[in-house]
């Protein structure tokens, strides 16, 4: 596990190729945070993690993660958050197996709300993920973890190139994120995502599928590896 100065990590959230959440106890006070941690960062990564501690900072955004700071390591970055109960989207999932309705439903109720408030202020989150999306259950509360593609909604470019962390990413981004398409990305790109996840808890928790539906689904299923 990574070490940061003055604080001391006790629980993985998640691990990616390019960052780990990290839940961590400061050694002065002895109170619990969250902190996201880039390894062997690029001066555009830390020019982000400032970035980020800001806009969030400015935007007043109650529905993300809360920076409280950032930090410079020898060979890392981390924005250090108020700390939140819950697990990640992923690890929920995972954790309940087959998923009523009962359960599904005041969780994607969360997540669309979560969404409606980014979209409303005029902002897309561009990169939604169950690994990166902090679900408190008993709350019914969802918050973001990571904002590094978050931008205005009406954005007057296409996107050309687009920055993976890994594979499975390609999962969770719409055509016009890929660049194949020359379109605009705004708040339908969203969307897209969120129907994805939607699909995945369906597939994957087993929720409202009966004997052989799975193979059907699947082969209806969007793909951004099709060429």
């Amino acid at each position: 596990m990574l070490s940061l100065t003055g604080y001391q990590p006790f629980e993985t959230i998640v691990e990616t190729p390019q960052f780990s959440l990290l839940r961590v106890q400061d050694n002065l006070h002895h109170e619990n945070f969250i902190a996201k941690v880039y390894r062997s960062p690029t001066e555009k990564q830390v020019q982000s993690v400032k970035n980020i501690v800001n806009l969030v900072k400015e935007e007043e955004w109650s529905d993300v993660l809360q920076p409280i700071s950032y930090l410079l390591e020898k060979d890392a970055v981390a924005i250090i958050f108020k700390n939140a109960a819950g697990c990640t989207l992923r690890k929920f999932l995972l954790e309940h197996g087959k998923i009523l309705p009962s359960s599904f439903v005041p969780v994607a109720i969360s997540l669309c709300k979560m969404l409606s408030s980014f979209h409303s202020n005029g902002w897309i989150i561009g990169n939604i993920r169950p690994e990166y999306i902090l679900i408190d259950a008993e709350k019914e509360v969802c918050r973001v973890a990571d904002l590094e593609k978050a931008s205005r909604v009406f954005k007057k470019q296409t996107e050309t190139s687009y920055n993976f962390s890994g594979a499975g990413e390609l999962d969770y981004i719409s055509p016009e994120q890929t660049g194949r398409t020359n379109q605009l990305i705004d708040y339908r790109s969203d969307y897209y995502t969120l129907g994805i996840i939607f699909m995945k808890c369906w597939l994957e928790g087993g929720l409202l599928l009966v004997k052989g539906q799975g193979d059907c689904c699947k082969a209806l299923a969007p793909s951004s590896r099709d060429s």
